[in-house]
């Protein structure tokens, strides 16, 4: 295909990706099923309008490259080592599982062991990218249901290299062997390039931010991805873990947060593309075919995959919820069955029409699995939802505080209200978290801060103060700023998760921001001090010193969230003021 035509290409897939995924997304099916859509529509298949997937697809696997490059900036190397057991003993356990349950199936239907052999290894496998990508809309990743199915998707990941070195040794003696990567160099050049990376990417990166040329240190950055990626295939390993180290290397680095800003743009582009091509290599001419049979097939291997991994879920110990949650984002066939398939066919370990049924049905159970997923979520939570609380209708009275997120910080403020018999109204969004709540004799009513009308129930047009201790930092801002422009008048004291969060709420007009650590904080310099011999004075003056110069700063400095670099600048300058300060103070004492 020629480049002429692989930009008419990409063309129709953003048309058709932009549309369906729109569609999708208002049908509450998420975005994978779009770009899959996109991707069967404008197919060879279907309208024909993009008649070779298998170039794009090779395009968009860059895509999972960066996806678990960015998986690796969020693992440091401590990290990893603690995931060791979600990794090797739970990814052993399903992958030995699923393996050999869908091998016995497999075995049923075909005369070869050696081609069940090699249909149990491929469909024990699930798509990193379907898996974490579901995940990853849920908000479940850094859940246990996220980190216990990423381990087993790593080990996924690095199981592929001995399946493709094994089949070879599955085919008949007189077809030839795949030519592999001498054993030594797959054991030694992985550790030679981590200790080189180890040492020269942090000065590296830093020689470039210095430059300050943005597109210099993206080039640079997609640049280390690329290169980690296939320097790791050369060796005989996937262009993904390559990325993932690449990541894990960059981890620890002060540039991580920048990086990960970087590629994200790239990655979800990519991303998308990639399940675009995968809609497309679906054969529908099989699926038409030879529906019954694709179907029986995608059924089997849920079942089968679905069924093993409930029983792994209980192993692990998650609650009933997310074995459910875990089974399912791990039941699909993965990318690596494709790679798998081809190698076996041209081995003939698999004739071609039992590869043609196979693949259909892997891409069919990606999107099998991301409904069942998604229609679990929505049970789940519609359940949830469904718990008798107390709607805001019932209200009896709007109280002369509002309180927005009733969590610990805002138990405090209203118990402290309590004993003084003043009426609050507490609102909180979490339906489970009210039923708790309301057993200890606590008056909570569900509602979404940031919605208009849900405040308006509340009684704020007629309340004397709102206090915002939510913990969501971009609902908060949400919320301020449709106060105060619906009741710019409302004295707002808001919670603050950190000193950046602070800097946010004023600059959006808050006036009494209160940081969640911070008195604490002050409370214990104050302790401490007194412990070292200062007097009860001497420590009170100067934690009040040091608590009044910070609420200055924060007040000075609030504009300037956008420019973090200016924000280091003034925090270092911060520093040395406020210690010229403490040490004038101690020169006029003596």
């Amino acid at each position: 295909m020629d480049f002429h035509h692989f930009i008419f290409s990409l063309t129709i897939y953003f048309i058709t990706a932009i549309i369906a995924v729109a569609v999708s997304k208002r049908l509450g099916l998420g975005a994978i099923i779009g770009y899959l859509i996109a991707g069967v529509l404008v197919g060879p298949q279907v309208i024909g309008l993009v008649d070779h997937p298998e170039a794009v697809m090779q395009f968009s696997e860059l895509g999972i490259v960066l996806l678990l490059f960015v998986i690796g900036l969020e693992l440091s190397p401590r990290r990893l080592v603690k995931m060791r057991h979600a990794v090797f003993t739970i990814g052993g356990l399903q992958v030995a599982g699923c393996g050999v349950l869908i091998a016995a199936l497999a075995g049923l239907f075909l005369e070869s062991w050696a081609a069940a052999v090699v249909i149990g290894g491929a469909l024990a496998l699930s798509s990193t990218a379907f898996a974490l990508q579901m995940l990853a809309e849920k908000k479940m990743l850094g859940l246990p249901v996220g980190q216990n199915a990423f381990g087993i998707l790593l080990f996924q990941d690095l199981i592929v290299i001995p399946y493709l070195a094994l089949m070879p040794l599955l085919a008949q003696s007189d077809q030839p062997k795949a030519a592999s990567v001498p054993l030594w160099i797959m054991i030694l050049a992985p550790a030679v390039v981590v200790t080189i990376g180890h040492y020269a990417l942090n000065p590296l990166l830093t020689f470039f931010a210095s430059l300050k040329v943005q597109d210099a240190f993206v080039a640079l950055i997609l640049a280390l991805v690329i290169g980690f990626a296939l320097m790791f295939e050369s060796m005989g390993y996937s262009m993904g873990l390559g990325a993932f180290v690449a990541g894990i290397l960059l981890a620890e680095s002060h540039f991580r947060h920048q990086v990960e800003a970087t590629v994200e743009p790239f990655k979800g582009l990519l991303l998308g593309l990639f399940f675009v091509a995968v809609g497309m290599s679906i054969p529908m001419a099989v699926v038409v075919r030879e529906a019954g049979t694709v179907l029986s097939i995608v059924g089997l291997l849920l079942l089968a995959k679905i069924g093993v991994l409930l029983l792994i879920g209980r192993f692990i110990q998650l609650s009933r919820r997310d074995q459910l949650y875990f089974a399912l984002s791990l039941a699909q066939g993965g990318e690596f069955a494709f790679v798998l398939f081809t190698q076996a066919r041209q081995l003939n370990i698999l004739p071609g029409s039992v590869v043609e049924l196979l693949t259909a049905a892997v891409a069919l159970s990606m999107i099998a699995s991301q409904l069942l997923f998604s229609g679990w979520f929505a049970y789940a939570h519609r359940i949830r939802t469904a718990e008798p609380f107390t709607p805001l209708e019932s209200i009896e009275g709007s109280g002369r505080v509002i309180i927005a997120g009733f969590g610990r910080f805002g138990q405090i403020v209203g118990r402290i209200l309590s004993v003084q018999h003043i009426h609050y109204t507490a609102i909180d969004k979490d339906p489970a978290h009210l039923n708790f709540m309301r057993r200890f004799g606590n008056k909570v009513y569900f509602g979404n801060v940031t919605d208009m009308e849900v405040l308006k129930k509340a009684g704020i047009e007629h309340a004397e103060l709102l206090v915002l201790a939510i913990d969501d930092i971009e609902e908060s801002l949400e919320a301020v700023k449709a106060i105060h422009e619906h009741c710019p008048d409302l004295p707002i004291i808001a919670r603050a998760h950190n000193r950046m969060h602070a800097y946010q709420l004023t600059a959006l007009g808050v006036r009494y921001v209160y940081r969640e650590v911070f008195d604490t904080s002050l409370r214990t310099a104050h302790k401490v001090l007194e412990r070292l011999g200062f007097p009860d004075s001497t420590a009170s003056d100067v934690v009040r010193k040091f608590r009044d110069y910070d609420e200055e700063s924060i007040q000075a400095h609030a504009g300037d969230t956008g420019d973090l670099d200016k924000l280091i600048t003034q925090a270092r300058m911060s520093r040395e003021e406020l210690q010229e300060i403490f040490d004038q103070d101690a020169r006029n004492e003596h």
